[in-house]
């Protein structure tokens, strides 16, 4: 099968990274349809009241942080997506194979360039929750 590259849209519609892969033979249909990696980034609202209704911790602090006030010039996309491997790769690989890890990786950061505006939206003012429990 010959390899097609087609551009890449984040994670959206026919040019995603797993739509890119599925068409380079890296994954199946059903591997991408059965794949589902659900996120939830809690406002400090919703995390007090989670530790709240938990019971066990006391909210010491809770602060939103702004990265970007610990950078000087362009953010390094590299770094950036090779923090996203430390915390991503078991999902990853349970679900794909550690076959597909490196070159899926690879990939990501050769087409950096395309998604590095992606990545700079995403480290915008207050989008890191810092928290700090104390148990009780």
């Amino acid at each position: 099968m010959e390899a097609k590259a087609f551009p890449m849209n984040g994670g959206d519609g026919a040019y995603s990274y797993t739509k890119n892969s599925l068409y380079q033979g890296s994954i199946s249909d059903a591997e991408v349809d059965s794949f589902n990696l659900p996120m939830y980034f809690a406002t400090p609202k919703d995390m007090i009241r989670l530790v709240e209704r938990n019971g066990c911790f006391k909210i010491e602090r809770i602060e939103l942080i702004d990265p970007r006030a610990k950078f000087d010039g362009p953010l390094d996309i590299t770094s950036r997506i090779m923090h996203q491997r430390a915390v991503l790769e078991g999902i990853l690989t349970k679900h794909f194979g550690h076959e597909i890890i490196d070159e899926l990786y690879k990939r990501i950061i050769d087409k950096s360039a395309e998604i590095s505006i992606q990545l700079e939206a995403s480290y915008s003012k207050g989008t890191e929750l810092l928290l700090v429990l104390k148990r009780k």
